[in-house]
């Protein structure tokens, strides 16, 4: 299955649409092609020090047996450091001399930037807009059943939105998933059941309530984001906007970022346009 010198694997990287017809490049009219291959050697700390030692060939040579990869193969390689606690030893000082190591840290902004657009529960999003170090909170010397993390978070995502709502059977199903910080989250769920109905927002945006505990702002924040991704191109993005304006700048903007990941399109809303030239440096950071 690699992809080899002189084996024809060229031809893999032709593009194809799923009615099996070639994929054609408009610039040249000619069927495009991939740039090149990816191989990842997953879970290689995981791996015994007979399978660490047969990817040498492959990792510094390039080569399986007698037959060169292509030129245009890239090769990289995951795994979990040995103080994880993840079934993971250290490599080889033979194989740490043949890679380059780079370490991984989750990054708040990407992820929230992904999750947007990836159907994540917005009650996940508001809470880790709120509290973002519990995006990921992993201590390996602290014994816990299971923690935070972006893997975590999805699969609590999963199971919400299938239920529908935060109910005390999913509440327990959050234990076994994000671990104890499944309290908190679900005092913040709560937070959602004292906000104001959004029609009535809508219908007086100047007087409709406006919470000031601070956990009920966050989420509020969120049910606005929503409602201006939900009413795109209406005109009840003025009086969201409107609404907005009476939050702290922070919260705006915690708001404005969440509706502008999921959609562009409301740029071109006068309201929203309006408000990005008055807070251009902040939004900037936001997203």
């Amino acid at each position: 299955m690699f992809p080899l010198q002189g084996m024809g694997d060229e031809k893999r990287l032709l593009k194809w649409n799923k009615d099996g017809s070639p994929k054609i490049d408009p610039a040249t009219n000619k069927q495009d092609f991939y740039d090149g291959f990816l191989i990842c050697l997953d879970e290689l700390t995981s791996a015994d020090e007979a399978v660490q030692a047969a990817s040498y060939q492959l990792i510094l040579d390039r080569q399986v047996g007698q037959h060169k990869l292509l030129d245009n193969v890239v090769l990289v390689a995951c795994g979990n450091k040995a103080t994880d606690g993840a079934i993971a030893g250290k490599l080889g000082t033979a194989l740490q001399s043949r890679v380059i190591t780079v370490e991984v840290a989750v990054h708040h902004k990407s992820w929230m930037a992904w999750a947007s657009k990836a159907g994540i529960n917005q009650m996940i999003l508001d809470y880790l807009a709120w509290k973002p170090n519990f995006l990921h909170d992993f201590d390996p010397n602290v014994d816990q059943l299971t923690f935070p993390c972006p893997r975590t978070w999805e699969k609590l995502s999963n199971i919400m939105n299938l239920e529908g709502s935060y109910t005390d059977d999913v509440h327990t199903l959050a234990l076994g998933t994000i671990g104890k910080v499944a309290a908190e989250f679900k005092a913040f769920v709560a937070y959602y059941a004292k906000l104001p109905d959004i029609k009535k927002i809508l219908a007086d945006p100047t007087n409709a309530d406006l919470p000031t505990e601070v956990g009920q702002v966050y989420a509020l924040t969120g049910v606005i984001s929503q409602a201006m991704v939900e009413e795109v191109g209406t005109t009840k993005i003025g009086p969201l906007v409107t609404y907005l304006e009476r939050m702290e700048p922070e919260m705006q903007t915690v708001a404005m970022a969440s509706a502008l990941r999921k959609t562009k399109k409301l740029i071109s809303d006068k309201a929203v346009s309006n408000w990005i030239s008055v807070n251009k440096s902040r939004i900037t950071a936001a997203l």
